[in-house]
């Protein structure tokens, strides 16, 4: 049964995999293609993405959460209320965009000093001007991962990976033609028209997904079925906002060192992404599989697919820590041929090759915990963990006196954040004689 999982959670995590590298590599070959534009521009793009990434953690709230009730709906055999929750998912989506998206392109002048006010005038009336283009993107991208929500509760993770790739590798294409001839804000267009062909194929794929009619509901149940949205989501929703806001304490504390140490983070993380998008892909495949098991009425199967996840996850890791062990200082200079920020970059990944396992582990029993409706139990992991690394680096950096102390604060939290983990799973996984209810497993 475990093999069987194993290849279960490989079918469905190998695709998300893809889906979100083609991200990472496309916001790559955007920054290559703005850094002739100078430094101002480079300031205020990477400021105005950096911004919709905080952004993407409210949309976790409706999307995430429509793939886990989903997937328990159709496991319960009840096809109706599947249908219905989508209904809701895309009324909260019209919400959550206009509530958001519509403020922050008004005042966007405004975001853009708040985001840069200690840089020149010029970056931030870049960032103000790609803004004005980028927000309306973010739109388009708030309806694909609701969409992809979709998708995923229905255990198809092939329609949201294309169209990712049909998405960003538009945006691969078009960005140096539309930079050539409009700046910064082609950067912004190139990528709001792959978003909207990418969107539009998942659309077109819509119309395959086998769905019940859905039943007719008066708006007080519409009501009842969004707060059930809203909290399975706000959880998965601060757990993303809380990592972010931990990377960029890790970065204030990096900056008291040489500038070398926080050009070296940033590309050495590029570098890991390659990994960590995996076990993110897998641990969406955990949420499918477990939420699904759940309304199957099957929670004894929640042990060995949990089991079966922390195998595949560790064998990841220990391929990636194997490539990282072995070849930083080359991994670093595909990115940059500055010897100091190599050199920073190297003892970077070598300590992040011990970070790997850990990481693994605590990612992928997410997956089966978010699964289980248990997301104020992973929040509560991922506040913990996000502490231990801030108030760990702030500690050895002093004892230490070396960046080095951050890398290792970072190691101690992600173990942390795996044996709490390791130990709610097993606690989750030992209710398999009880009633199989969202209530008693929330």
């Amino acid at each position: 049964m475990k093999s069987t999982y194993s290849r279960q959670l490989l079918l469905l995590g190998v695709p998300v995999y893809f889906e979100l590298l083609s991200s990472v590599v496309s916001g790559v070959i955007d920054t290559f293609w703005v850094a002739p534009l100078g430094t101002p521009s480079m300031a205020g793009v990477a400021t105005a993405t950096t911004f919709e990434s905080g952004l993407l953690g409210i949309i976790l709230l409706v999307s995430a959460p429509l793939t886990i009730l989903i997937a328990r709906r159709l496991g319960e055999r009840n096809g109706e209320e599947a249908t219905s929750f989508i209904r809701v998912g895309v009324i909260l989506w019209a919400l959550v965009s206009a509530g958001v998206l519509i403020p922050c392109f008004l005042w966007r002048e405004a975001v853009a000093s708040a985001l840069l006010d200690t840089a020149s005038a010029e970056a931030r009336t870049v960032a103000a001007h790609y803004l004005a283009f980028m927000l309306p993107g973010t739109l388009v991208l708030f309806a694909q991962w609701t969409v992809d929500g979709v998708f995923k509760g229905h255990q198809d993770t092939r329609t949201p990976m294309q169209g990712a790739l049909i998405a960003n590798g538009l945006n691969i294409v078009l960005a140096p033609l539309l930079i050539h001839f409009w700046g910064v804000a082609g950067a912004a267009c190139a990528t709001l028209i792959g978003r909207s062909c990418g969107l539009c194929w998942s659309l077109y794929r819509f119309r395959r997904l086998p769905l019940a009619p859905g039943v007719v509901r008066t708006p007080l149940q519409m009501a009842r079925q969004a707060r059930e949205v809203l909290r399975q989501g706000a959880p998965i929703s601060g757990d993303f906002l809380l990592r972010m806001l931990g990377s960029l304490v890790l970065v204030r504390v990096i900056s008291q060192f040489d500038p070398s140490n926080v050009a070296a983070y940033g590309i050495g993380v590029k570098v890991l992404l390659f990994w960590t998008m995996g076990f993110y892909g897998l641990r969406q495949a955990a949420i499918i599989l477990t939420a699904r098991k759940l309304g199957e009425g099957q929670v004894a199967e929640v042990r060995p697919l949990g089991f079966a996840c922390i195998k595949v996850q560790l064998a990841a890791a220990l391929l990636g820590a194997i490539v990282l062990i072995v070849c930083p200082g080359s991994l670093m200079g595909l990115f940059t041929h500055d010897q100091t920020v190599v050199v920073q970059g190297t003892s970077f990944l070598l300590h992040m090759a011990f970070l790997l396992a850990p990481l693994s582990v605590a990612v992928g029993l997410s997956g089966i915990l978010l699964g289980l409706g248990r997301g104020k139990h992973q929040l509560g992991i991922t506040a913990i963990g996000t502490s231990s690394q801030i108030g760990g680096a702030l500690l050895l950096t002093r004892l230490l006196t070396s960046v080095s102390g951050v890398w290792i604060a970072m190691i101690l939290g992600a173990a942390a954040q795996a044996i709490m983990a390791v130990g709610l799973f097993l606690a989750a996984a030992r209710r398999k004689g009880q009633p199989c209810s969202t209530e008693s497993l929330s």
